[in-house]
């Protein structure tokens, strides 16, 4: 129930929207940016930017990466008038400037503008924008970055730089790095960049080699780097981001092909955890089998309330213990929806050979004394809230946790379950969702990853821990959820969607995976059987069974219900010659009825070591403060 508890609300919260719908949004059409490059190294740059706006602004935010911020001098803002301008080709007389601010690393501009387009230009002056060498200059410019000021696809997004002398086009060689850029176009005076849209949070920056001989005023010192060294680097680095993007396919396919996996994968234990069709198996098989191996394979080892009747009933089975319904204690005989009869148990004498785990069963529930050899159901509850009843309660919650991990552990010593093998399905499915997202991550991002891989390790080795050690399970919710936000700041939205759902799924695959699984074909076998037995007690307990043979039938009808607050509707149990048929004919199973007079429930199960544990019952974006890299945005 808590594992599904676990997925329900991790769908709730990934569902959520991120933001609340606003009022007014924004976009940005284009961008033009040219820079004139001064022989002294001193570049001026006109940025025109055309926004559209739906609702009401009042200010327009440009910010430079930090590694620019102190280059920038004389900042003015214009509303560019009358149609649509190209930068360089403005007539002043269709200038209106702008009232400007610096706010920490944003420069504000005011406006006052209520729907529709408008032009801006952006003026100022960039110091020593080029570096000279001996050999050859270098203009390396970051435009935007990833941060909250680049929150907005830029799109048109054109760059030209113009040198102040015309050189040799062989000579002069130009980089882009930007989603989606295409070759740069090369002038004896310049050199053109073009990327159809600067993805929101993505980098966008330019490298411009040219000769250093035009750069009269300059100092010049010799190259770190010869130029030829340079532009194998940048060429590599071409290479490798146009092999980086030729995998974002190969990603995607794989994100689907693991998200079926998975999802068969959780489909099975959703079999394992569900009654089933039953077409396979054998009703004979579970007639046969011992009822307490049957519910624990049934619930996959994990804690049921009804393990301890199980336990009695696997004794009746053998003949050790007798069972009948009597009536029900004096104490209940006033409370509401109180059952006439219940179960008791009568410890029969001269019975030896039990093994070691069904004695400590007889000691703790028949607490065997020469005038006490029964069990009654009723003996478990009081009846009343009181601290007494609550110590009795809490006394039995403890016995049964240990007596059930004691069950437990000798079927994973017998191989029945598996504690390693539920561990290493958890580790796989953590270990896969952490490299496909780093690699989504690598192959969509700078070489920069930050807090895309930091945070989602720190959260995978706490969940590491966390499977491992039997703690909260919290860690491996926030993995999975940070995982899935951060994949979802990928600009790629196909590869998104597929990163989105293989997260999903497989956080429901983790969470569907119980501490214990089967680990056996006789196991399996069993769960099978199980399902056909439940298939069976649709069309009630069979005719001409003996009266022991119905015994063994409406136990394991009993133990097997697929609810376990009421008990199953059995055709033909009326005619049953057993003292159990009763049982079917009351209007509440007892053991629900029991429940449902305690107090504040713990449920105790003890650890390997001996101990014990307890667990309890669309948006628009504007400039802000901090630093949030080189962009652009208005509010």
């Amino acid at each position: 129930m808590k594992r599904i508890f676990a997925v329900c609300v991790f769908l709730l919260v990934v569902g959520l929207p991120i933001g609340s719908v606003a009022a007014k949004s924004y976009s940005i059409d284009e961008v033009q940016i040219r820079g004139w490059i001064d022989r002294d190294g001193t570049m001026l740059v006109n940025e025109l930017f055309t926004y559209s706006f739906d609702g009401d602004f009042t200010k327009l935010t440009r910010a430079f990466p930090a590694e620019h911020r102190q280059q920038i001098s004389g900042f003015k803002a214009f509303e560019v008038q009358d149609g649509h301008a190209e930068v360089g080709f403005v007539d002043e007389s269709k200038m209106h400037r702008l009232p400007v601010s610096l706010n920490k690393e944003n420069w504000v501009t005011k406006i006052a503008q209520t729907d529709g387009t408008i032009q801006v230009m952006y003026i100022y002056y960039m110091k020593n924008a080029v570096v000279s060498y001996d050999t050859y200059s270098d203009l390396q410019l970051t435009l935007f970055e990833k941060g909250s000021n680049h929150n907005i696809d830029m799109k048109q997004l054109q760059i030209s730089f113009i040198l102040p002398e015309g050189v040799s086009e062989q000579n002069l060689h130009g980089y882009l790095q930007a989603s989606n850029g295409e070759e740069p176009v090369v002038h004896e005076n310049g050199i053109q960049f073009y990327t159809p849209v600067s993805k929101a949070n993505t980098l966008t920056a330019t490298r411009m080699l040219f000769p250093s001989s035009i750069m009269t005023a300059q100092n010049k010192g010799e190259a770190p780097i010869p130029l030829e060294e340079v532009m194998a680097e940048e060429q590599q680095k071409a290479e490798h981001e146009a092999w980086k993007a030729a995998q974002i396919p190969n990603l995607e396919k794989i994100a689907l092909v693991l998200s079926v996996l998975l999802g068969l994968f959780a489909a099975f234990f959703i079999w394992m955890r569900s009654p089933g069709r039953g077409y396979f198996g054998s009703v004979d098989y579970v007639m046969k089998t011992d009822p307490l191996y049957l519910s624990f394979v049934d619930h996959s080892g994990s804690w049921f309330r009804s393990s301890f009747l199980a336990g009695l009933f696997s004794l009746v089975d053998k003949g050790e213990v007798d069972v009948e319904l009597a009536d029900s204690a004096d104490r209940f005989l006033d409370h509401p929806g109180s059952p006439p009869k219940s179960l008791q148990f009568h410890l029969l004498k001269g019975r030896s050979g039990l093994s070691e785990f069904e004695r400590t069963l007889v000691t703790w529930l028949f607490k065997i004394r020469k005038s006490q050899r029964q069990f009654h159901l009723h003996d478990i509850a009081e009846g009343k809230e009181s601290k007494a009843a609550l110590r009795k309660q809490h006394a039995f919650e403890v016995e049964h946790g240990k007596w059930h991990e004691e069950v437990k552990e000798l079927l994973v010593d017998s191989g029945t379950l598996s504690k390693r093998l539920s561990y290493l399905l958890k580790l796989s499915i953590l270990i896969v969702t952490g490299f496909v997202a780093a690699g989504a991550f690598y192959v969509t991002g700078d070489e920069e990853w930050g807090w895309n891989l930091v945070l989602p390790a720190i959260f995978f080795f706490i969940a590491l821990y966390s499977i491992k050690e039997k703690i909260q399970k919290w860690p491996s919710i926030i993995y999975f959820v940070v995982l899935l936000f951060l994949v979802n700041s990928i600009e790629y939205g196909e590869l998104v969607t597929a990163l989105s759902i293989f997260i999903i799924v497989a956080f429901i695959a983790f969470y569907l995976i119980p501490k214990t699984i089967l680990s056996s074909k006789t196991a399996l076998y069993a769960k099978m059987s199980m399902n056909k037995f439940r298939r069976q007690m649709k069309y009630g307990m069979p005719e001409g069974l003996s009266e022991e043979e119905q015994q063994q039938f409406l136990i394991r009808a009993y133990l097997l219900k697929p609810s376990k607050k009421k008990l199953p509707q059995l055709a033909g149990v009326g005619t049953a010659t057993t003292a159990l048929a009763t049982l079917f004919m009351l209007p509440e199973d007892p053991l629900q009825f029991v429940y449902s007079n305690w107090g504040p429930s713990l449920k105790v199960q003890a650890d390997s070591s001996g101990g014990t544990s307890y667990d309890g019952g669309g948006v628009y974006s504007g400039g802000g403060g901090g630093d949030g890299g080189g962009g652009a945005g208005a509010d």
